[in-house]
């Protein structure tokens, strides 16, 4: 099954039977993509088949992408894994084009093995997404993050050893040369159904972001179905957000118990608490086919929510002690009270005066009685307009039997300031 050729591309493309540095012959169109179209071709010395990518030449001065394509090629020829697209050579066209020439693979793509047209058991499937996670582990200890992982670009290959799936298109990929960085830099790239939260955000990426694209790979190939559904693109980008994966269950099929609990814990939302690697998320995949069911081992992130229930106890203890405190400064206040205030009556008043006066107040009853801090700011005590009582304030304080306690230093903390 070929893809048609762009008309906007037709005329500028190389044509079939076009010798491109005078060794790769084109015999045919196979196919085109948002980037470049691919032939396949042949070495005409060594009479070996292979396939030429080539950057469409209506993108050739479209921003950086001609630069993207000759890292896309750099990025690949760092690997050696079997279980990702080979290249064998890079060049340019007279006109400037720039193409690469890759092994040529019989087979199909993820994409066109989904629905019916997948017989394949669900082991098998699940042997084939480890070989995969071989070629990311890879490419992760070099510093290349893919960003791009989906069906389209998971090609199942018929190879003399039987079908080998690998990985292609890394002309998106997110590499740490300080060069290369600088060509994705402030764009968000990928496909959005397959993108984790943090790519979608602009978060900073790492290998757990492949995994969880992976993963959605993986369960779309089970299901023919995504673990995050929506009416459109705005309705699923909010999902992966915000929504938990719809589990196995919900979908037709019989899987291995321990598939869902894997795929799960490959898509958690906070990096830290995702399967870290692609190594961790084979291995897991591993123990399912070895028909374990405990097989997630998460990794040992504190959640905030726990840290914070752990304080509580400590919280309730400082509150019982304040309050405590409370008690027996206002106990004391109490029972020093009846004391300070226990003076003689004061005397009548004369017939001369007659005129409404305040309550006679004792000394005592003057000063503030001593509490407990609290969050409110004190207010200086009112002043005293009432008229002075015939009772002396020495005879009053010597009427006490019981000192009156002294108020209890402030706390140096917020708050009680």
């Amino acid at each position: 099954m070929t893809t048609p050729l762009p008309l906007t591309a037709a005329s500028a493309l190389p044509d079939v039977g076009t010798l491109l540095g005078g060794k790769y012959q084109l015999l045919r169109f196979v196919a085109a993509g948002g980037m470049g179209a691919v032939f396949e071709a042949q070495h005409v010395k060594l009479g070996r088949r292979v396939a030429v990518k080539l950057l469409l030449p209506q993108r050739k001065n479209e921003g950086q992408l001609a630069a993207r394509f000759l890292r896309e090629a750099r990025s690949l020829a760092r690997l050696k894994n079997r279980h990702v697209a080979q290249v064998l050579d890079v060049d340019e066209t007279p006109d400037g084009l720039p193409y690469m020439v890759l092994e040529y693979l019989e087979g199909s793509d993820l994409a066109q093995q989904l629905g019916p047209a997948s017989a394949m058991p669900v082991e098998e499937r699940l042997a084939h997404i480890r070989s995969v996670c071989e070629a990311l582990e890879e490419a992760h200890a070099q510093g290349i993050i893919h960003r791009d992982i989906k069906p389209s670009n998971l090609f199942l290959a018929s190879t003399p050893e039987g079908p080998c799936l690998k990985l292609f298109d890394f002309g998106i990929a997110h590499t740490e040369d300080e060069h290369d960085a600088r060509l994705t830099q402030g764009v968000t790239l990928g496909t959005p159904d397959f993108m984790s939260p943090e790519q979608l955000t602009g978060a900073s990426l790492s290998p757990a972001s492949d995994v969880w694209s992976l993963a959605v790979t993986t369960y779309q190939w089970l299901t023919d179905a995504l673990p995050f559904e929506g009416r459109d693109t705005r309705a699923k980008t909010t999902a992966i957000l915000t929504s938990p994966p719809i589990p196995l269950s919900q979908r037709g099929g019989t899987f291995p118990p321990g598939v869902w609990p894997v795929l799960e814990a490959a898509l958690e939302k906070e990096p830290a608490r995702r399967t870290p690697s692609a190594r961790a998320f084979s291995d897991a995949l591993g123990r399912v086919l070895a028909g374990q069911t405990d097989v997630v081992s998460r990794p040992q992130t504190p959640a905030p929510r726990p840290e914070r229930a752990s304080r509580l106890p400590l919280a309730l203890g400082a509150l019982a002690l304040c309050l405590a405190a409370v008690l027996v400064v206002a106990t004391r206040s109490v029972e020093s009270t009846p004391a300070a205030t226990a003076a003689p009556p004061a005397p009548a008043p004369t017939p001369a005066a007659q005129a409404p006066a305040a309550p006679p107040p004792t000394p005592a009853a003057l000063e503030p009685v001593p509490e407990a801090p609290t969050v409110e700011t004190h207010a200086p005590p009112p002043e005293d307009t009432a008229p002075p009582s015939p009772a002396p304030a020495p005879a009053t304080r010597k009427a006490s039997k019981r000192p009156v306690p002294a108020p209890p230093p402030t706390p140096d903390h917020p708050k009680y300031l």
